[in-house]
């Protein structure tokens, strides 16, 4: 797709439109700065632990969306195992919510242990688990949620999309330039790094050409979710066709994707980014298709 300026005072304040959160949800997105420090975030992972004690789940009130609920308290609870439609269905009820997701299309959900010699190692963590999402085919999905109104294309989800799970703990951030430099603590911080499969962000031609650079179709990478004073906040991470790297925020609490990135978001993303890195020999690789 064509890019152009943004025309518009209102559309310099949109951020990227990114990919969808783990099982078809979008994100808006905000492009990373090429050239920013990495030692402006830093992490203090747990250093040498390769096996994160659990976290505690969230509570009933922090996360709305309620397979989101699901996802979270199978993590914090390192349970294992396939749980069908009717499960995921089930937990739904329990709670009294609706969903704005296209379960109906969905079959298993699942979660497992990675086997011995399928074990993945990055700086000094160890990703011991696997999730699986198993849909009835491969969809071109309505986008779920909007940003500022617009619900700005579809997402392109194939039929099984496995992600692997690095647990990095307690993070301590540096984010921010001279005064404005500020101290953030993430807790249970959990990325999500896409394995195979893919989860594609198409926007709609009219938006594209309106906003221009301010846009972009993305594919996803992975994702990260993280507990902070305030709340659980996600993250999608993607890259756009031109390689651009992208990443929107997603509030659990109020179900809504966020119009802009802040410093604790950004400082978190330079953190995780490492970790949804797909090798180049992968065939989930952004774009491979189209090459």
């Amino acid at each position: 797709m064509m890019l152009r300026p943004v025309r518009s005072a209102v559309f310099r304040s949109v951020p990227v439109i990114a990919a969808a959160v783990f099982a078809a949800i979008a994100l808006p997105a905000v492009v990373e700065a090429q050239g920013e420090a990495q030692a402006a975030a830093q992490a203090a992972v747990q250093a040498g632990s390769e096996r994160l004690p659990r976290f505690a789940p969230p509570d009933s009130a922090e996360i709305r969306e309620p397979l989101f609920d699901f996802v979270l308290n199978m993590m914090a609870a390192d349970s294992l195992g396939i749980w069908l439609a009717g499960d995921i269905d089930r937990h739904l009820q329990s709670l009294g919510r609706e969903s704005l997701l296209p379960l109906d299309r969905l079959v298993s959900l699942e979660r497992r242990a990675a086997p011995a010699d399928r074990a993945l190692r990055l700086r000094g963590l160890i990703s011991e688990r696997i999730w699986i999402l198993t849909l009835d085919g491969e969809h071109d999905f309505p986008m779920p949620y909007s940003i500022l109104g617009y619900h700005p294309g579809s997402l392109v989800v194939s039929e099984v999309i496995e992600v692997s799970e690095w647990r990095l703990g307690d993070l301590d951030l540096v984010a921010g330039e001279g005064d404005d430099r500020a101290r953030y603590f993430m807790a249970d911080t959990v990325v999500l790094r896409l394995e195979s499969g893919h989860i594609v962000l198409d926007v709609d031609a009219w938006l594209d050409e309106l906003l221009g650079k301010g846009l972009d179709d993305t594919w996803t990478t992975g994702f990260a979710v993280a507990r902070c004073d305030d709340g659980w906040v996600g993250l999608g991470l993607g890259r756009g066709r031109r390689g651009r790297r992208l990443y929107g925020a997603f509030d659990f609490a109020s179900d809504k994707v966020k119009p802009h990135g802040d410093d604790r978001e950004k400082a978190l993303v330079r953190v995780c980014r490492p970790f949804t890195r797909i090798p180049a020999d992968s065939p989930s690789r952004p774009w491979s298709w189209d090459r």
